[in-house]
Parts: C-alpha cells; structure tokens; sequence
C-alpha cells in the first residue's frame, strides 16, 4: 500500500463521522480532490461529498461510491488503541473506520485521482460519491 494512501487513510479515521455528524470529513474530501485538481466538486445539505473529473471525450461514467460515516466507538475502553488515532502499527492501520469503509474510500479518491492528469485522453467521466447516513438508513 502506498505511503500517499496510508496518509490519507489515517487522516480520515482522525475525523470523527457517525450517521448524521459527516459534514467535517465531507468538507475534508472535497478540499481534498479540489486540491487533487477535480473539476467539479460538492457538499449537499446531509454531508455527503462529490467529486467529478470530467474527460474531453464523449464516453461513459464511472461511479466510485462509498460512504463516510461510521458507527460510534462504543466505550472507548474497550478499544486498545484510540478509535480515532489512525494509528499506524506494523503495517496496519487502526481506528474507527479504516475497513468500514474509509479505507476504501480513501482507496477511491486517490485511484480517480490520478487520471486527473489524463483528462484530455479520458472517454467519459469519473463520479466519486461519499454518502451520509449510510450507517443509520442501511436496511
């Protein structure tokens, strides 16, 4: 994994986004893709975050989706690392979050964002979508 992705990654678990409380991380995101370079990118009124990089070629869309909520730590003594730490220890990562799914979110941003550069050869456009409540309102 690259040390870019760990980055990223750490820094998301560090946001804390239970159901409904996702506005600080989704502000996160899109500074983060803005300053990836993005084309366009949004916050809607729940928190949910998207990121578009627009090709120069009719084509169609791909759509990297996720979410960035997580369920409460719970009791934080039960935790034997800070649930919110993101720390890095032996290769892993640890904190609320890092499986589900910020790890894979983060996995999304940085993927799209390397076509940024390769926009003008891009059929298409690449969507990355961060939901809110997806922790709540899941089933």
């Amino acid at each position: 994994m690259s040390s870019e992705l760990v980055d990223l990654v750490r820094e998301l678990i560090r946001i804390e986004s239970p159901s409904g409380c996702e506005g600080a991380v989704s502000r996160f995101c899109r500074n983060w893709m803005n300053r990836q370079g993005f084309d366009k990118t949004s916050v809607d009124d729940y928190g949910s975050v998207t990121g578009i990089i627009q090709g120069h070629h009719t084509g169609r869309t791909i759509l990297l989706d996720g979410h960035l909520d997580t369920v409460g730590p719970g009791d934080p003594s039960h935790w034997s690392r800070d649930p919110f730490g993101g720390e890095l220890i032996d290769g892993r990562v640890y904190g609320r979050g890092t499986s589900d799914m910020k790890g894979a979110f983060g996995a999304m941003m940085l993927a799209a964002s390397r076509f940024v550069p390769q926009r003008s050869r891009l059929n298409g456009n690449i969507v990355v979508t961060g939901s809110a409540w997806e922790e709540f309102f899941e089933g």
